[in-house]
C-alpha cells in the first residue's frame, strides 16, 4: 500500500484498506533488509487501532546482522522475523497468529467450535468439500471444476452463519437426523 499508484493499483489498494478494516488481526510486513521509512510509519498509523503482528521479512539478506533499525512503532507489539524466500520463520508466525486468535488455548473445546449437531454436520461436509478442492488443486483441475466443490463448502458454512432460510434448515433436519416422537 503506497501513496502514488496507477489506477489499477489504486483499486487494489482501496480493496486492501477495506479488508484491513474488516480484519481481526493484521500482519504488518516490513523489509528487514532496509530501514523503516516514513511511508511505513504512515501506513502503520492507519492500522495502529487494530491487533497487529509485525512481520520483518528478508532476514536472509541480513547475514547475521541485526535489523537496520528499530521499527519504532512496533517495539511493544509481537514481532516475527521471517524469510519468505527461504520459508524460515513462517512456523513461528503461524504459532503466534494461532495463539493470538485462540487466546493461547492448546486445543479448542469441540462444543465451542460446533455447539450443536447441525453445525457439526455442516462443518464435516464443508471440510470434505475443502479436501476435494485441495485434491483438485493437486490434480491441476480446471477452475470451473474446483468452483463446484468450493461453492459446496461455502454453502455448508452458510448454513452455520445463517445465510440459509429456516425452511432449508428444517429440510436438512428432517432428512438427515432421526427425530424421536
Amino acid at each position: 500500500i503506497r501513496d502514488h499508484a496507477d489506477e489499477v493499483e489504486e483499486l487494489g489498494i482501496r480493496r486492501a484498506k477495506r479488508l484491513v478494516n474488516q480484519a481481526d488481526v493484521v500482519l504488518f510486513m516490513v523489509d528487514g533488509a532496509a530501514a523503516v521509512t516514513d511511508e511505513d510509519h504512515r501506513l502503520f498509523s492507519s492500522i495502529a487501532h487494530k491487533t497487529v503482528i509485525v512481520v520483518i521479512n528478508k532476514v536472509d539478506l541480513l547475514a547475521g546482522e541485526p535489523f537496520p533499525g528499530s521499527t519504532g512503532f512496533a517495539d511493544t507489539l509481537p514481532q516475527v522475523r521471517i524469510s519468505a524466500k527461504l520459508n524460515s520463520g513462517v512456523d513461528e508466525l503461524k504459532r503466534q497468529l494461532f495463539n493470538m486468535v485462540s487466546g493461547g488455548a492448546v486445543q479448542w473445546e469441540e462444543e465451542a467450535c460446533a455447539p450443536n449437531m447441525r453445525h457439526r454436520h455442516s462443518l464435516k461436509k464443508a471440510r470434505a468439500a475443502c479436501d476435494r478442492v485441495m485434491q483438485g488443486l493437486d490434480m491441476d483441475l480446471t477452475n470451473d471444476l474446483l468452483a463446484i466443490d468450493l461453492q459446496e463448502c461455502l454453502d455448508h458454512l452458510s448454513d452455520i452463519v445463517g445465510e440459509t432460510t429456516t425452511e432449508d434448515i428444517l429440510d436438512v433436519i428432517f432428512e438427515q437426523f432421526c427425530l424421536g416422537k
